[in-house]
């Protein structure tokens, strides 16, 4: 069941990146970048909170509610610089700095979990880094530095998501799963309208493109789904995996997964530097298989 798991978080992590490319092209401002990730995080609440409700209620202990602030307030922060970054960067670009973001829950699970990680693991995660960097080299669209750190600031944003499911699993390990994404989401709607209001008040009106706004339709369910089903997966891989483990394989997978949408639904052209890098990615998913075994 574990490697069912790991074949849904790395396809909808995959997929999730392409959405986000085309929801990026119906926002017209920065206005519309801080509110439209509520078209996924109203349905992901609504979803989690019923099943809180059908699974024995919604556990309001601060051990649940605490990370789920935490994750919550990264998951604004991520959607709306990855909708940013993404107006300016090739897709490749930013999905690329955006698999980055596991290195910061496994420095972070290393610190404050006490999370250990084996040779094997190590050099797993190293080649990864290596990946990402011989991709990233010579990606960008222009000199826009600001639209690179927004990637990176997704970056960042999504490993913190990670490491508050780590936290919430290391609390209570395989219970309240739903709540903690119910609170999660809960607070990712409260701080992107709060943000949005204080950007609306200050004079910045709302501008989505309106070419673009009808694949809002059908991108923001997308997202929803991907979301959900992600961060999900990721959470019952807890347990099974430790952080180091986690980063590397579903990075490197979801890499290849990316690079192949790229070429196949973007028309991304994928040279020595790629295929390279898709072979880098299977050395080290096969570094972290045998220290499972």
């Amino acid at each position: 069941m574990q490697y069912f798991y790991l074949a849904m978080a790395v396809i909808t992590s995959g997929y999730s990146a392409v959405c986000y490319k085309k929801a990026s092209l119906a926002s017209g401002n920065r206005a519309a970048s801080i509110i439209l990730p509520e078209l996924w995080f109203i349905p992901l609440t609504l979803v989690f909170g019923i099943c809180a409700l059908l699974n024995g209620g919604i556990n309001m202990q601060m051990e649940v509610i605490l990370p789920a602030l935490l994750a919550g307030a990264a998951a604004s922060v991520c959607g709306y610089s990855l909708l940013e970054s993404m107006k300016s960067n090739s897709y490749s670009l930013a999905v690329i700095i955006v698999n980055l973001s596991f290195v910061f829950p496994v420095l972070l699970s290393m610190i404050f979990l006490n999370e250990s990680a084996h040779a094997l693991q190590l050099v797993g995660m190293l080649l990864a880094i290596a990946v990402i960097l011989l991709l990233n080299r010579g990606k960008q669209e222009g000199k826009n530095n600001t639209a690179l750190l927004l990637a990176v600031a997704s970056s960042l944003g999504n490993g913190l998501i990670t490491f508050a499911i780590k936290i919430q699993q290391h609390n209570t390990p395989g219970e309240n799963t739903y709540s903690f994404f119910f609170f999660t989401y809960l607070f990712a709607v409260v701080s992107s309208a709060a943000v949005y209001l204080v950007t609306h008040l200050s004079g910045h009106k709302l501008q989505v493109e309106k070419e673009h706004k009808k694949k809002l339709f059908f991108n923001a369910p997308a997202i929803a789904l991907c979301n959900g089903i992600c961060f999900l997966f990721t959470s019952l891989l807890t347990g099974w995996m430790n952080a180091a483990a986690e980063f590397t394989v579903i990075t490197s997978l979801s890499i290849i997964v990316s690079l192949g949408i790229g070429w196949i639904r973007m028309k991304e052209r994928l040279g020595a530097r790629e295929i390279i890098s898709v072979l880098f990615c299977g050395v080290a998913i096969v570094c972290q298989y045998l220290n499972l075994l």
